[in-house]
């Protein structure tokens, strides 16, 4: 399996979408399209006192309108969309 880098997707996600196939916590395959792209995603609230698990991935789903996350370990394939 390969593993994804958290710093590079989310580099690339903040310039542009793709497209993530990754197995969830109950054992089915999910396909979402993504991005962290400014302008696109809502203001984040909060007072930044949360903090981040490095294993975790938080993006905007473009299909769902809503922020949703998936472990890094979890990813099968990630399709870069231009």
């Amino acid at each position: 399996m390969v593993k994804y880098n958290k710093s590079e997707l989310k580099k690339y996600l903040t310039t542009g979408e793709a497209a993530v196939l990754f197995t969830k916590v109950d054992g089915t395959t999910r396909s979402m399209r993504c991005t962290l792209k400014e302008g696109i995603v809502p203001e984040i609230k909060g007072d930044g006192s949360k903090k981040e698990n490095p294993e975790v991935l938080a993006v905007w789903d473009l299909e769902q309108h809503g922020w949703r996350s998936f472990r890094l370990d979890s990813i099968t394939s990630v399709d870069y969309i231009q």
